[in-house]
C-alpha cells in the first residue's frame, strides 16, 4: 500500500509541475482532468474540485462542449463522493443537458 500511495503522490507532482508548462488547450484540460482523478482517489476532494472546475472553466473558454461535459461529471462525481447528492445530481444534469446539445448538433 505504500508503494501505491508513494506513486500517487508522484503522479499528482508530475501532474502539477507539467500544468505550469501547458498551453490552453485540450491538453491542458485532459492534465487538470487527470489531476482531479488522482486527488479524488486519495479522497482529497477541495483538491479534486478545484482541478476539475479549472479544467471546466478551461473547456468553456474555449469553447470545447465535450471536454465541457466531461467536467462537469468529473465535478458531479466530486459531490457524490462527498454524499451531496443534490450538487451531484445537478453537475450531472449540466453534463447531461451538453451531451444532449452536442448529439443534437451533429446529426442536424
Amino acid at each position: 500500500m505504500f508503494s501505491f500511495l508513494q506513486a500517487q503522490t508522484h503522479t499528482i507532482d508530475s501532474l502539477q509541475k507539467i500544468i505550469s508548462i501547458q498551453k490552453e488547450d485540450t491538453n491542458k484540460i485532459n492534465t487538470l482532468s487527470l489531476l482531479s482523478q488522482n486527488f479524488r482517489h486519495e479522497d482529497n476532494f477541495d483538491s479534486s474540485l478545484h482541478y476539475a472546475t479549472a479544467a471546466l472553466k478551461l473547456s468553456q473558454k474555449l469553447s470545447l462542449k465535450k471536454e465541457e461535459g466531461f467536467s462537469w461529471l468529473s465535478i458531479s462525481e466530486v459531490y457524490s463522493r462527498q454524499y451531496d447528492f443534490h450538487e451531484a445530481a445537478r453537475t450531472a444534469i449540466e453534463a447531461l443537458n451538453i451531451f444532449k446539445e452536442k448529439i443534437r448538433m451533429n446529426i442536424i
